[in-house]
């Protein structure tokens, strides 16, 4: 579902390899998916062409798969926005968004992000948000107090490491996410592509 309008095809691959990782079938064929029995609903927030999304963009994308009753959504997608991070606006749809997804029962799972940082890109960190933190330096004091630590129950981040199980060098570390952090393969994942073939790919998203 491409999210505005109906057109499903995925112009920039991410999606598609993403998805073979997840579900690929078990064909014995090449590779299979990790939960090959699941079923994907693709939403492509960004458009065919667009390499971001605004806030509001992707709190309404969260929204709709909610309603159609998914039980995890994976987010492999970044804030381009570094420490210390501004929640004074446009993080506060997005983040609004997380909340009734996992108050309505769904696992949300962020990429960690692929700068080498010692902490995971801000969605990840999210649950960290609470007033306790607001001096820590990961994000810019909000105007108002904000609380998402009731989040961590149902939020992952996700770090990728290589064939040794060492972290790799590009991954976000876990950091302030640590007691809602996963470390998963992420280096020369095979998996599917959307011309029909297959692709190796590294990054926190696979």
């Amino acid at each position: 579902y491409y999210f505005g309008t109906d057109n499903p095809e995925d112009n920039q691959t991410h999606g598609t390899i993403v998805s073979g990782i997840i579900a690929a079938n078990r064909d014995g064929t090449r590779m299979q998916g990790v939960a090959y029995e699941a079923k994907i609903l693709p939403v492509a927030i960004f458009g065919p062409n667009a390499v971001s999304a605004s806030a509001g963009r992707v709190a309404a994308a969260f929204d709709y798969v909610v309603a159609q009753g998914v039980r995890v959504i994976n987010a492999s997608f970044g804030n381009t926005q570094r420490p210390p991070f501004d929640l004074n606006g446009t993080l506060l749809p997005e983040m609004d968004a997380v909340v009734r997804a996992t108050n309505a029962g769904v696992l949300v799972v962020f990429a960690a992000g692929n700068a080498g940082d010692p902490n995971p890109g801000f969605m990840a960190a999210m649950p960290f948000v609470k007033p306790a933190n607001d001096n820590a330096g990961l994000y810019n004091k909000p105007a108002t107090p904000l609380d998402y630590s009731g989040t961590q129950s149902r939020v992952l981040a996700v770090v990728s490491v290589g064939a040794d199980n060492v972290i790799s060098g590009f991954s976000n570390r876990c950091g302030v996410a640590a007691a809602w952090c996963l470390a998963a393969p992420g280096e020369g994942v095979v998996s599917t592509y959307n011309n029909g073939g297959y692709v190796r790919s590294s990054g926190t998203s696979y």
